[in-house]
């Protein structure tokens, strides 16, 4: 209360010394009052041990604002001993130059699928900032994502990155952009009513690092003119798309990492290609899986692939009974969808060529070969 009165009266300016006084106190309590150290940080920030007295922010007079209403039976008042259960996990991972991923498991309003994936890209101006941000972002905005499915539970949140671990745990960090967004978790996380448990998880375990990285590849389209073109190569319109956005699906229904009316499910590998007219235009590094797909589900479908002799599953692209078209250079008909650190796949080398399969499910090798 005398800290108060001291900033009201003196236009935010306070006695270092009485700033430091209460600043150790509270900071005693935080054993057993939740986020004592997260409304101290602002706090801390302001003191000037080197001047007689220190200036408050205007952040530092709001959470000073929440120990003066600070009363025994505040809901910041007490940590359990025995904690109850988590009822749901999630995961979340962020790559620097490319966007974020989250993977929700075992969604309860989809049962029928095995989890729910959430993926974006970075914008421009975030690009440059540091991974641990991204990554604490990537928390924010599956968070968000998922808010009406998380409200009211425990949550166990994974994460490969250990300074948000931490950082979540502790309730501080000394760097201001990570409070900045923390506060704006924070806020998130006491609206939802979650009580979030972070848990460190190894990279390579983490479901979510594969959402994060892969609109690298998938973020890139065709002009109007190219669509019609691939729509006629076609023996009738396209049914499924089992890798696409909800920005550059090619049918009315189709499969992506994010949520959409139209979309099936998160894998487009898991779903059957049987009895689909299917457009395919994978991620280049699925290719090998894709055409065996094609084989297993004897697909009717056009596949869209680079001119690239020197890779393993060239041999086998040259096996199948095929419509081959050559499209023209890229930049006449490709249309990339986001701004990205890193060239979209068709304009990564110049001189990189695309071409078009089209399969009619029939008739799958050209005479003299064998599956």
């Amino acid at each position: 209360m005398a800290l108060r009165c001291e900033a009201a009266r003196n236009r935010r300016l306070v006695p270092t010394r009485l700033l430091q006084q209460f600043t150790s106190t509270a900071c005693s309590t935080s054993l057993a009052v939740r986020n004592a150290r997260f409304h101290l940080r602002s706090l801390y920030d302001c003191t000037v041990l080197t001047m007689p007295h220190s200036r408050l922010s205007r952040t530092a007079l709001q959470d000073l604002e929440v120990w003066v209403h600070f009363q025994y039976d505040s809901q910041l008042n007490g940590v359990p001993l025995f904690t109850s259960p988590t009822s749901h996990s999630i995961y979340t991972d962020a790559s620097g130059g490319v966007g974020w991923g989250g993977v929700l498991p075992q969604l309860p309003a989809a049962l029928w699928r095995t989890s729910a994936n959430e993926a974006g890209l970075w914008d421009a101006d975030l690009l440059p900032l540091h991974i641990n941000f991204k990554e604490l972002r990537a928390v924010h905005r599956s968070l968000l994502a998922w808010r009406s499915d998380l409200q009211g539970h425990r949550v166990l949140l994974f994460c490969d990155n250990t300074t948000v671990v931490q950082l979540l745990r502790k309730g501080t960090s000394s760097s201001p952009l990570l409070m900045a967004e923390l506060r704006q978790v924070w806020r998130l996380v006491i609206d939802m009513q979650v009580d979030l448990v972070p848990v460190y998880i190894p990279s390579g375990d983490n479901p979510a690092d594969f959402p994060s990285r892969h609109s690298q590849n998938a973020e890139w389209t065709f002009r109007a003119g190219m669509r019609a073109t691939l729509s006629c190569l076609s023996s009738c319109d396209f049914t499924l798309d089992p890798f696409a956005t909800p920005a550059t699906a090619m049918a009315p229904t189709y499969c992506s990492l994010r949520a959409g009316e139209q979309c099936i499910a998160n894998d487009g590998m898991c779903v059957s290609w049987r009895n689909q007219h299917v457009f395919l235009n994978p991620p280049w590094h699925l290719f090998h899986r894709v055409l065996r797909k094609i084989i297993e589900d004897a697909a009717t479908c056009v596949l869209i692939i680079p001119h690239w002799p020197s890779q393993s599953w060239w041999p086998l692209v040259l096996r199948f009974c095929a419509r081959w078209v050559y499209l023209s250079p890229s930049k006449f008909w490709v249309l990339p969808c986001t701004v990205t650190r890193h060239k979209t796949n068709p304009f990564a080398h110049s001189t990189t060529r695309l071409i078009v399969l089209a399969f009619n499910g029939t008739r799958r090798w050209k005479r003299g070969t064998r599956a």
